[in-house]
């Protein structure tokens, strides 16, 4: 699924761009071959009420499709699970979650966020 709601905006303003997702809608199903043909520079993988470990646990459902290891993303080891509290719900923690977005988009302009609130994932 791509974000929607206000998490494009927030990675906007992290000075990525989100081009799968749409600011102010839902978020919504995407097909994997849109995934495949966008070829993100980075993949930031938060699904709604999962925990990391949790989400770590089922990050074989991604790593095992078709193409997953030709994104650029996966080549240059920038895929990450992030804890969905920086997120999910409206409120002063999403301040928190751009500079989250910041520190993982642009980590030679901003210290490497904490392993509770952002990990690598191995391709």
């Amino acid at each position: 699924m791509a974000a929607g709601h206000w998490i494009p905006e927030m990675v906007t303003l992290a000075g990525g761009m989100d081009g799968l997702g749409h600011a102010g809608e839902e978020s919504g199903r995407v097909a994997w071959e849109d995934v495949r043909r966008y070829n993100p520079d980075v993949v930031l993988v938060m699904p709604c009420s999962l925990t990391m470990a949790r989400t770590r646990r089922e990050f074989p459902l991604l790593t095992e499709r078709p193409g997953w290891r030709q994104l650029s993303a996966v080549k240059t080891g920038r895929v990450f699970t992030i804890h969905t509290a920086f997120f999910h719900r409206p409120g002063p923690r999403l301040v928190q979650g751009v500079q989250l977005m910041a520190a993982l988009l642009h980590p030679e302009l901003f210290p490497p966020p904490p392993s509770t609130r952002a990990r690598r994932l191995a391709a």
